[in-house]
């Protein structure tokens, strides 16, 4: 039941937010703002999360597990970033002078696909870093094992 509704509602929030964002504000000149965001919202998760889980008597890779497994940021950021996006729309449509409204505009735009940047890349980044660094060692242990049960096979 509720899953499938969750399922359905949250593909529709998506979905729609994918369809605000115009990507004709992505500019080159943004690229150095979205990777220093995204280097922030990466340490703040990480140091949030995976220091208390350390204060708690976890070990450091489990420590940085919580702290990277917490870190892709999804609706809560993208809702911020929706609200911003009508409020510049809002002071917009409330300026007088066209250049200003028109820089409003442009500047509420970049900062949602910034949002809608950073949320993407912290979503996709997170299983390239478990798989990558945390679960290396557990990789190389079940190639050894299936190597091994090949040759005696």
């Amino acid at each position: 039941g509720a899953e499938y509704l969750y399922i359905i509602f949250a593909s529709i929030f998506f979905v729609s937010l994918g369809i605000i964002a115009d990507l004709r504000y992505l500019q080159p000149d943004m690229m150095l703002f979205i990777v220093v965001l995204c280097v922030v919202a990466l340490a703040t998760k990480i140091l949030g999360c995976g220091l208390p889980a350390k204060c708690m008597g976890m070990t450091w890779k489990e420590s940085m597990m919580i702290g990277v497994g917490m870190t892709p940021r999804g609706e809560v950021a993208m809702i911020v970033g929706l609200i911003a996006l009508n409020h510049f729309k809002e002071m917009a449509a409330a300026t007088a002078d066209p250049a200003r409204s028109a820089e409003l505009l442009a500047l509420g735009n970049e900062l949602f696909i910034a949002i809608v940047v950073v949320s993407l890349v912290t979503t996709i980044i997170v299983p390239l870093i478990f798989n990558g660094i945390f679960f290396r060692k557990e990789r190389k242990e079940a190639q050894a094992c299936a190597a091994e049960i090949r040759t005696h096979t």
